[in-house]
C-alpha cells in the first residue's frame, strides 16, 4: 500500500529526478495499492502537536538527534499507515518518530530504509512518553 499524499509528494519531487528514476518510481507505484483515508484538519494539527512535543522534549532521550516534527504532509501519511494498521517504511524515520508511540513498544511499526532495520524506542523512554500529562493531553487521552 502506499499513502496517496506519498504520490502527491513523489508527483512534486519528480521535476527534481532523472527520467530512470522517475522511471523506477513510477514502476515501483504501479504494484502498490494506493489507500487515502480522510482525515480532518484537526487531526493533522494534533498529529504534527504531539510530533513536535515529542520532539522539543525527548529526542535526546529517543536517541535519533536530528528527529523532527513532520508537516501537514507527514502528518497525512503517518495517518495513513495508523488506519491501516501498517508498518510505516520510509528512508526519511525523522518526520515519523511518533509513529512507534501509537503502539505498544514492542512491535515493530516504523522501519528505516537507510539502516534496514526496525526502529526501536527504548523501554524506559516510551513508558516516561506514555506517563507525561503533557503528551497524554496531547493525544486526546
Amino acid at each position: 500500500m502506499v499513502p496517496a499524499e506519498v504520490v502527491r509528494e513523489l508527483k512534486v519531487q519528480s521535476h527534481t529526478l532523472t527520467d530512470n528514476e522517475n522511471s523506477k518510481t513510477q514502476k515501483l507505484l504501479a504494484h502498490c495499492h494506493e489507500i487515502s483515508p480522510s482525515v480532518s484538519i484537526e487531526l493533522e494539527h494534533q498529529i504534527r502537536v504531539m510530533s513536535a512535543y515529542l520532539r522539543s522534549t525527548y529526542k535526546s532521550d529517543i536517541g535519533h538527534p536530528k528527529m523532527a516534527y513532520g508537516g501537514v504532509s507527514d502528518a497525512r501519511i503517518l495517518y495513513s499507515a495508523y488506519y491501516e494498521d501498517s508498518i510505516l517504511v520510509t528512508a526519511n524515520i525523522r518526520d515519523f518518530m511518533l509513529y512507534p508511540f501509537l503502539f505498544a513498544r514492542h512491535e515493530n511499526r516504523l522501519y528505516d530504509l537507510i539502516s534496514n532495520e526496525f526502529i526501536q524506542i527504548p523501554e524506559l523512554v516510551y513508558a516516561e512518553v506514555w506517563q507525561d500529562d503533557t503528551f497524554k493531553k496531547c493525544s486526546g487521552i
